[in-house]
């Protein structure tokens, strides 16, 4: 086990008035099947652990990932904008050397976090500095909470005829 008890913040309980409280049921260490779908229906799948905690503001939800090959790594940040009153997300794989931020709305009904149409990444230093991102259009994504152990996060895209194109799955299942 390591530092890991050192490495996660001690995880308390949140007020019922955080919006953040929402995200408390991501909480915890899970075993992830990740699936990437490429054009020609070329599909990758791999193994990764996720830890996901509160950093010690308990403003912010941390999803660190990384393959159980240590080839993949992905870290997510989940916080809720009181000026804007939207919760935002930001994600970036050290694969891929380029982050991107997404607003993101929460459906009480479908127990769904969704994020909206248009992924704004930003692929280098001068687009962050001139705040320049390339804009990523007609791409959808959900994080949905299947049960207290499994959730799910699904990204599609709109292809001919409104057609519904995969282009990554990640299937989770709690450890702890």
């Amino acid at each position: 086990m390591g530092n890991y008890a050192r490495w996660i913040p001690e995880q308390t309980p949140l007020d019922p008035h955080n919006p953040m409280k929402k995200f408390e049921v991501f909480l915890g260490e899970w075993d992830c099947v990740e699936k990437s779908y490429f054009p020609g229906n070329i599909q990758e799948s791999f193994k990764a652990r996720a830890h996901i905690y509160f950093l010690q503001d308990q403003k912010t939800l941390c999803v660190d990932e990384i393959g159980v090959d240590s080839t993949f790594r992905f870290l997510g940040f989940h916080k809720y904008d009181p000026d804007l009153e939207v919760y935002l997300n930001y994600g970036a794989t050290y694969q891929y050397p380029m982050g991107g931020y997404a607003l993101e709305t929460y459906d009480s009904d479908k127990n769904e976090f969704r994020f909206n149409l248009n992924l704004r990444l930003y692929p280098d230093s001068n687009s962050i500095k001139n705040n320049s991102p390339i804009t990523v259009e007609g791409s959808n994504s959900k994080w949905i909470v299947q049960d207290v152990d499994h959730h799910k996060f699904y990204a599609w895209t709109l292809g001919e005829e409104g057609r519904e194109i995969p282009l990554k799955e990640v299937l989770y299942s709690r450890i702890k």
